[in-house]
């Protein structure tokens, strides 16, 4: 990588400014994921598989590893040191519901682009049965707040349906949750996912304990 972006602008010959190149790495470090299809991204991707090599090693500097997907067009950065970003135990719930209905319908060549559609009532069912039970929100602003942060990690969107259809929306889970939650962050998901469990259990049994107590002095007074 050079010293500053500024040798690649003088290189392109006035194709592009070196503040092209700053704006890019930016926003593809934020947004970790940038589609070639989303409007507000495509400069950006272009501009980084066109000097995918200089992008690359800007990454590494910043502890990350740049993956380029020209099948599906989007590129995504992946941490090389373990993450430290907290997430909910529904959120990594979602992730792994999400990763697992994209690999299995994908199987099933129900995929468009590498994308997939579900419907709410569909991902209630497989949220539920993944789960052991547990439901996503039914109100549409807790739903929208749980797919805002879902688009924010750059794996899926929502898609407005007509105003008359009973459903809130769609759910288009993006080919890029392919890249960011592969087997390694999946595997660590199962295990958070199992330990949160096994603690909610325990909170449980001592809330069950605790209420047994309670009704075993009140009958003794």
């Amino acid at each position: 990588m050079p010293r500053d972006w500024s040798n690649l602008a003088a290189a392109s010959r006035g194709e592009h400014l070196e503040v092209d190149f700053k704006e890019a790495f930016y926003q593809l470090i934020t947004a970790q994921i940038l589609y070639e299809s989303e409007k507000s991204q495509c400069t950006a991707y272009r501009l980084i598989d066109k000097y995918e090599d200089a992008f690359e090693e800007a990454a590494a500097l910043a502890g990350l590893e740049l993956r380029i997907d020209r099948a599906f067009r989007y590129c995504a950065v992946i941490p090389t040191l373990e993450s430290q970003t907290t997430l909910t135990i529904n959120d990594s719930y979602l992730l792994i519901v999400l990763r697992k209905a994209h690999h299995e319908r994908t199987q099933r060549g129900e995929s468009e682009g590498g994308c997939v559609s579900v419907d709410i009532d569909e991902l209630q069912e497989l949220f539920k049965l993944e789960t052991g039970g547990r439901e996503l929100p039914k109100r549409r602003f807790e739903l929208n707040d749980i797919f805002r942060r879902m688009k924010r990690f750059g794996i899926a969107k929502t898609e407005d349906l007509d105003d008359d259809s009973e459903q809130p929306f769609n759910v288009t889970i993006l080919p890029g949750i392919m890249t960011v939650v592969d087997e390694v962050l999946l595997s660590r998901l199962a295990s958070y996912q199992a330990l949160a469990a096994a603690e909610e259990a325990r909170q449980s049994l001592g809330d069950d304990l605790a209420e047994a107590v309670a009704s075993q002095n009140a009958s003794e007074a």
